[in-house]
């Protein structure tokens, strides 16, 4: 008899251990299969400082506002929905281009800077380098129109429409036809 008490005994064990194993495996597919931050709610930040531009659509911020999803106070940003030539481009004409995009978007941040505009980045994911992607938008102090950074980075011709899925279009050789 106490035989069949410790089979039986065993028999329950293996059963609540494949049930738990059940539960903890749903719950990890459930996990994997949430949505990313890519559909979580814009985040909107006030930009204390510009520490850097790294060239026409990526730059480092420093913000003084908490906030409850992100960590820290220095975020890099790469703007949404745009793509500048690269600093080391496949040719010279595109290097060239990728300095005066790089020099248009310092400017832009400096003078919304040296005014006390509001720059604000809105902010829809983080991409697979950590930068945070998102809208830029410069509010002047003393009324005026709302400045779309993206959009003034497109409007000269130094940038191209971007997103998550790549170029709108083959760009590939753009900046070097």
């Amino acid at each position: 008899m106490n035989i069949n008490r410790n089979t039986s005994r065993n028999t329950s064990r293996n059963a609540m251990a494949i049930t738990i194993t059940i539960v903890a495996l749903t719950l990890a597919t459930a996990i994997l299969l949430a949505p990313t931050t890519a559909t979580a709610k814009p985040i909107s930040i006030n930009v204390t400082s510009i520490v850097y531009v790294t060239d026409g659509d990526t730059f480092t911020i420093t913000t003084d506002t908490v906030h409850k999803v992100l960590v820290g106070n220095r975020f890099t940003v790469r703007i949404n929905g745009i793509d500048a030539p690269e600093i080391k481009g496949k040719c010279p004409k595109e290097q060239s281009y990728a300095k005066q995009a790089k020099q248009l978007l310092t400017n832009i941040l400096n003078n919304a800077t040296t005014t006390n505009a509001n720059v604000e980045v809105v902010s829809l994911y983080k991409d697979r380098f950590g930068r945070l992607v998102g809208d830029v938008y410069i509010h002047p102090t003393k009324g005026g129109k709302v400045v779309d950074v993206g959009k003034v980075m497109l409007s000269e011709g130094l940038a191209l429409p971007y997103s998550t899925k790549g170029r709108k279009n083959n760009y590939d050789n753009f900046w070097c036809s």
